[in-house]
């Protein structure tokens, strides 16, 4: 009865002491710093670690960012894509400008519509 009866205790604390010894907490994420981000281009889109940021056209955007590796891409209809490193200390500020180049075989944009004229044969009423 003893060996039956360590054996059960032992199998109740094996659970127990694998989690004490092999689950740790996910690690901390580094503290947060800056990435000051200007792009020379018009209307573009920008993405850091492929999360979506809205831009202020013709000026700086300062983007909140966990410290560490990231990844900028910024995109403009008629431009060529552009990719980006940055390392972002923690608790510090990275400022980043982007120029974009024209795609020389982009489609033009169509742009907003033109008015049309109205036919000769209209009159108000």
């Amino acid at each position: 009865m003893t060996g039956s009866r360590s054996l059960t205790i032992a199998v109740r604390f094996v659970p127990v002491v694998a989690m004490l010894l092999g689950c740790r907490g996910a690690p901390r994420p580094l503290p947060e710093g800056a990435l000051v981000l200007r792009v020379e281009g018009p209307a573009p889109l920008a993405y850091v670690d492929e999360q979506p940021v809205t831009l202020y056209p013709g000026r700086a955007t300062r983007i909140s960012v966990p410290g560490g590796l990231r990844r900028i891409e910024v995109r403009a209809p008629g431009h060529f894509t552009a990719y980006r490193e940055a390392y972002v200390p923690p608790r510090g500020r990275v400022e980043l400008t982007v120029p974009l180049r024209p795609d020389p075989d982009a489609e033009p944009s169509a742009g907003p519509p033109r008015a049309q004229p109205f036919p000769e044969s209209w009159e108000p009423r």
